[in-house]
């Protein structure tokens, strides 16, 4: 079928005010968003406290699909240092699902069951409240030390004369090619750094389009 045109909107800049707070979310709005967001976390941290320990339990697995999505990209450090590993070894990419297909089961039940909660993990799971926070944090400072390493060995190249097209950018155990463009090596360190969120996002994408019945997971771990 020809797709059909719902509706038009004319520009957000050619609005009125009164036409603006009735199109888009307001200030107020967010508050009150950001207000109940803060209440559901609330409750539900007081309800898994209260709960007998269990695998199955929602901040559980929540909290062991994050560190399996950290623990690959350790792995897959690891194996980007060692020459000898060879690339069908390698860690799938961001767009797989690296969960085992019984805590992915579990996940999907928590995005289903627990569709109240989507968004909210940072807020109602402790090791999310933590880890999460940390992660963006040292995300940050490591691009802005490697922004600051990097202007000052390319100061050292200036003054003396010499550029080593050969060379190496090293930030902690990596290494980067100073063949490259500062914005490219700043970029890399910041994919690096955010390796874990990226594959936590996918995953519960994923978890999401499997609680609809939009997606299979078919990894054998």
């Amino acid at each position: 079928a020809e797709p059909q045109v719902v509706c038009t909107m004319k520009p957000a800049s050619s609005m009125t005010d009164a036409q603006r707070s009735q199109t888009y979310w307001q200030v107020d709005d967010y508050n009150y968003f950001r207000g109940t967001a803060r209440i559901i976390a609330s409750e539900i941290l007081k309800f898994s406290a209260s709960q007998l320990p269990s695998p199955h339990a929602y901040d559980v697995v929540l909290t062991r699909a994050h560190q399996i999505c950290a623990m690959d990209q350790v792995q897959e450090e690891k194996q980007d240092q060692d020459p000898n590993s060879s690339l069908s070894m390698r860690i799938p990419d961001d767009q797989d699902v690296c969960l085992p297909p019984n805590l992915f089961a579990a996940l999907t039940h928590w995005a289903k069951a627990g569709h109240s909660r989507r968004g909210l993990e940072k807020f109602c799971v402790p090791h999310h409240t933590q880890a999460r926070i940390l992660d963006r944090q040292t995300a940050v400072q490591a691009v802005l030390l490697a922004q600051e390493l990097l202007a000052e060995t390319r100061r050292n190249e200036t003054s003396s004369g010499h550029h080593n097209k050969g060379g190496k950018f090293h930030i902690g155990t990596w290494s980067f090619p100073l063949s490259l463009p500062d914005h490219e090596i700043l970029r890399m360190v910041s994919m690096r750094f955010t390796k874990t969120s990226r594959r936590f996002a996918t995953t519960m994408g994923h978890a999401d389009a499997a609680a609809v019945g939009n997606y299979k997971h078919s990894k054998n771990v």
